[in-house]
């Protein structure tokens, strides 16, 4: 086997480890949230309930809400590879469903985030999540303005501490879109 083939497998495993020591101090921190103020959280803490060491704590994150942006973020890359979406990391209409529904799933998450004056980081999550892939500069305002716009309504959901079902929230959002549209079409 030649060496660029091993370090390639060593790679992938040494990411995946990561990956695994991220989310294990993630899920403590969230687990912390649930007992006292997110301010008021170590970083010994954290380390101390995932097991982690505080070297890879400190190798790898640079404050506790980039724990909740990683989080966030590979929970719905998870969800998103379950539900076979087309489009993981941006934003498509068909998209939208899954969308409501992951955020409803992962609501006592976020709303410990939204309650910790946090807002700002799950807007961090739509843009680790929301990635501007193509060149074309009138695309990349449409993808800000649909990215954005879809971040208020959520918000505006989790103001409302998600008192309606994803599937209102779909057709909302439908409704939003489509009137956007069709009314951009008539000028």
């Amino acid at each position: 086997m030649n060496k660029k083939y091993l370090k390639g497998i060593a790679m992938k495993h040494k990411n995946k480890s990561t990956e695994f020591l991220l989310e294990c101090m993630a899920d403590s921190l969230i687990s912390l949230m649930k007992e006292k103020a997110f301010n008021q959280i170590t970083i010994n803490e954290i380390t101390e309930k995932s097991g982690v060491g505080r070297a890879t704590y400190f190798r790898h994150i640079k404050n506790k809400e980039e724990l909740i942006v990683f989080k966030l973020k590979v929970s719905w890359e998870r969800w998103a590879k379950e539900a076979k979406l087309r489009m993981i990391n941006g934003f498509a209409l068909e998209n939208m469903e899954a969308f409501f529904n992951f955020n409803y799933v992962n609501r006592e998450i976020i709303l410990l985030v939204s309650d910790a004056g946090l807002s700002q980081t799950i807007l961090s999550v739509f843009d680790a999540i929301f990635v501007y892939q193509e060149n074309e500069q009138d695309q990349y305002y449409a993808n800000s303005f649909f990215k954005y716009g879809l971040f208020g309504i959520l918000n505006a959901w989790i103001l409302n501490r998600f008192k309606e079902s994803p599937e209102t929230m779909i057709k909302i959002g439908k409704q939003i879109i489509t009137f956007l549209v069709t009314d951009a079409n008539k000028n």
